[in-house]
């Protein structure tokens, strides 16, 4: 971050860093960030550091203990179920619109996505599997055509990200079943088969991430 001469791009640049640690699991929950490490790590300013901290604290992501500094927040069982019950119910729009908007061009490219993830699963990479559901779903969500709900889909997808990183990396076993469903349910433009589909395995997924949550966060 060395370099930069606007003060406010600098703290931008670190909150997006450590938002970016934080939904991808790298700063796990209840994980304590240094202030010093920190600031040797970016040559960046106490003053940007703790600027970064207080937004990212303001937004959720960052939560102040008197006497221990700084650590990442934990997820409630309540905050899990709130995040994952807003996303049932957005995706299933996402589905619907997207199905009604639905190319030739659309599922050729859901379908070749599955492939390559269907691939990576058959070797375990975790990495490739995940770019490529990455893609598969923002294929999706684009041909919603609707760019209000793709704003808040993006924001929901970080919180989903959050609560991702209290289960063990690795494929869900129902995830290859999942996307065969999604594709067959564009084939058959039959928006009502996937939205109760992905509603119901979107729920059962926020169960499985509450069971890996102690009760007293």
């Amino acid at each position: 971050m060395k370099g930069q001469i606007n003060p406010s791009s600098v703290v931008d640049e670190i909150v997006a860093e450590i938002e970016h640690r934080i939904v991808s699991g790298v700063y796990r929950p209840g994980q304590r960030l240094v202030e010093a490490e920190l600031i040797a790590e970016w040559d960046i300013s106490r003053t940007s550091l703790r600027e970064a901290f207080r937004i990212l604290e303001s937004n959720g992501y960052l939560k102040h203990f008197p006497r221990r500094g700084v650590a990442v927040a934990s997820l409630s069982h309540k905050d899990v179920m709130d995040i994952y019950q807003v996303r049932a119910v957005l995706e299933g729009l996402v589905l619907k619109l997207a199905i009604e908007n639905a190319s030739d061009e659309l599922i050729k490219k859901l379908l070749e996505l599955n492939e390559l993830m269907l691939k990576a699963y058959a070797v375990s990479d975790l990495e490739k599997y995940r770019h490529y559901n990455i893609l598969f779903h923002e294929e999706i969500l684009q041909a919603s055509q609707n760019i209000f709900l793709i704003s808040v889909m993006h924001s929901i997808h970080k919180n989903v990200e959050r609560c991702m990183s209290y289960l063990q990396p690795g494929i869900q076993n129902d995830s290859n079943l999942s996307h065969k469903k999604i594709i067959e349910a564009f084939q058959k433009k039959n928006a009502a088969e996937a939205e109760a589909s992905r509603h119901d395995r979107i729920l059962a997924m926020a169960d499985l991430v509450i069971s890996k949550i102690p009760e007293t966060e």
